[in-house]
């Protein structure tokens, strides 16, 4: 496997960059997997393992399989999972994939799923939903509004 392949799901053809609005059935060529941006400049050891979907425990994800159509190959390309954007359903049942803090690989069954439907436990151990951060770093000193 080339470095190049391991950014791409082997299940989703390969395509160019979309920035338009056209929806597509095809991967911008590049990336298929977003880090959540929630994220960014997190020391390891103040992330949790434990999140919840839509309010079912699950292994806290770092990086997510994203919708080609909702934003990973239209007009945001980029490999950051935050705001608004959605998992991606193309696998068997609806499914998309996550990687999680510990390592460990999941599926996200029922479809696609937005940033939002997630809930994290902030360093000070308080749950709270997805927070949207602008600073790199800001999770290491979060805590719930």
């Amino acid at each position: 496997m080339q470095a190049r392949e391991f950014y791409l799901c082997p299940s989703l053809p390969a395509g160019e960059p979309n920035f338009g609005d056209d929806m597509v059935d095809f991967g911008n060529g590049h990336f298929d997997y977003a880090m959540l941006s929630t994220f960014a400049g997190a020391k390891i050891d103040l992330i949790h393992n434990e999140a919840r979907l839509k309010g079912e425990s699950e292994v806290t994800p770092i990086i997510i399989e994203e919708d080609v159509n909702f934003a990973m190959n239209r007009r945001w390309l980029d490999s950051a999972h935050g705001v608004r954007d959605k998992s991606s359903s193309i696998h068997a049942n609806g499914q998309g994939h996550f990687v999680g803090v510990d390592g460990s690989v999941h599926g996200i069954d029922g479809g696609a799923v937005a940033t939002t439907d997630w809930e994290f436990r902030f360093p000070n151990g308080e749950w709270g939903p997805n927070p949207r951060f602008e600073r790199y770093g800001s999770w290491n000193t979060a805590t719930v509004d």
